[in-house]
């Protein structure tokens, strides 16, 4: 049963009603509705991923963005909670060529002959897992298994890492590979001993529903960092339970 769709990000639906009524749209605006869109775009295509995904022991929450116990605002593009285990999955929608160069701890953009060094996703999933961790103990919520992902949603992404054989990509798949990898998550951790029962679990869930903060601020607007915001802007929050 879904509890709530997906809904237009607030940022895109301003971002769009701007194209339509401006002649000329400013090229910073342009550019910011173009990631917007492609970030929405992955998100859809996470979303039909997630739908194969089987079992009633399961909820899906999306676009959270939540106060950390630092006062500052963090945002997970989507929470899977099942019984035995919270994963958070951060999800990318570019093409290219990335390179994750493990001794720097950088990721690398190959695009159209060009090496552009990003901020690393997989640093940006730890700490929103640790934030998470930290929010949860302080609403003295059960202790449980959190793990995190990074998923490339994009069919023409290559991902690379400049030390074969090391766990430094053990957190990074493809938009296809979400099933699977929650499926082997969730047998990983059906066999501890810590666990949400049906009530609590329904507690914690209904918990994050009602903590979701959106950003609500103008595209016109400049932001500033501040302990009340994030750097990367939030959507408003949906909510899908999975039968």
């Amino acid at each position: 049963m879904t509890l709530k769709e997906r809904v237009i990000p607030w940022k895109l639906q301003q971002l769009r009603a701007i194209e339509r009524r401006m002649p000329a749209v400013p090229a910073k605006l342009k550019e910011d509705l173009n990631l917007y869109e492609s970030g929405y775009r992955g998100e859809q295509n996470l979303d039909y991923h997630l739908s194969f995904f089987q079992g009633e022991d399961f909820e899906v929450l999306h676009d959270l963005r939540l106060r950390g116990e630092n006062g500052f605002y963090f945002q997970i593009d989507c929470l899977v909670v099942t019984p035995h285990v919270l994963v958070i999955v951060e999800v990318k929608n570019m093409v290219g060529r990335f390179q994750f160069r493990d001794e720097l701890g950088q990721m690398v953009r190959v695009w159209r002959g060009e090496e552009v060094d990003m901020p690393n996703p997989l640093n940006q999933i730890w700490r929103q897992q640790s934030q998470l961790s930290g929010w949860l103990v302080a609403r003295q919520m059960p202790l449980v298994s959190l793990e995190s992902l990074l998923v490339f949603s994009h069919p023409s992404a290559v991902i690379q890492s400049s030390e074969p054989g090391t766990q430094a990509l053990s957190k990074v798949i493809y938009a296809e590979g979400i099933v699977p990898r929650l499926e082997q998550l969730k047998s990983r951790y059906s066999k501890t001993r810590t666990f949400l029962q049906p009530s609590v679990k329904e507690k914690l869930v209904k918990l994050l529903v009602e903590s979701h903060s959106p950003l609500l601020s103008s595209v016109l607007e400049p932001t500033t960092s501040t302990p009340h915001k994030s750097k990367k802007e939030c959507t408003a929050h949906n909510v899908r339970h999975h039968s």
